[in-house]
């Protein structure tokens, strides 16, 4: 029904993604959700005795958005409520770039410009990502060896072998999981100087020379 390259995540390797995640962790990215195996993981992961009886029993406290670019399995996904369907084409999708978490289980085929987009994309936080162990071990394009110096800077990697081998869509591939930590400074406006201080006051707010300054500043914003 699917095509070669698609390989649900069983929940036993789910957990092992999930384990390098902080708890503190809430929005959740899974930009190669499939019929969602790994996204309800993560609900799973997030439901908390604290909510029960308040949102109900299956409330999990994390949000997760989805992308997926298959037809049928889109049609799985927008069936579960719990998830939000943001997306077709993770390539090429440029949305709002604020998670906790990327969690990933991309296309063996093409795993590496799948992490790389989530490591340009994310504005700061962690990667969990499936990949291929020959995209490690053999970093023969351009593309790879970039990836072999984002993992050294800013990560980890754990063979997983033969994980696939028992699951709902069998491979003897052998797997890798891609740990990754994106810290970023805050691009915001620096409203406040320092806590607890005022910001200057500019005499010059308010001039006409002033204006176009300060409209940059505000759609920037």
């Amino acid at each position: 029904m699917f095509s070669q390259d698609f390989r649900p995540t069983s929940g036993r390797v789910a957990a092992k993604m999930l384990s390098k995640i902080s708890k503190d962790a809430i929005h959740f990215l899974d930009p190669s959700a499939g019929k969602g195996d790994l996204a309800k993981a993560i609900l799973g992961f997030g439901r908390n005795a604290r909510d029960f009886g308040h949102y109900g029993s299956n409330r999990s406290r994390h949000r997760v958005d989805v992308i997926e670019s298959d037809p049928d399995l889109i049609h799985i996904l927008r069936a579960n409520e719990d998830l939000n369907f943001v997306g077709m084409d993770w390539l090429t999708y440029s949305g709002v770039s604020y998670y906790d978490a990327i969690v990933m289980n991309p296309p063996f085929s093409n795993g590496a410009a799948h992490l790389i987009h989530a490591w340009e994309f994310l504005h700061a936080g962690e990667i969990v990502c499936l990949l291929n162990q020959e995209t490690i071990d053999n970093p023969y394009t351009d593309e790879r060896q970039r990836l072999a110096k984002i993992i050294a800077q800013h990560g980890s990697v754990e063979a997983l072998g033969q994980c696939f081998r028992d699951s709902e869509r069998p491979t003897d591939v052998h797997a890798a999981l891609v740990y990754l930590k994106k810290t970023a400074d805050d691009d915001r406006i620096d409203l406040w100087h320092t806590a607890g201080a005022e910001k200057p006051i500019n005499d010059d707010i308010g001039s006409p020379e002033a204006l176009p300054a300060l409209r940059d500043r505000l759609g920037n914003m």
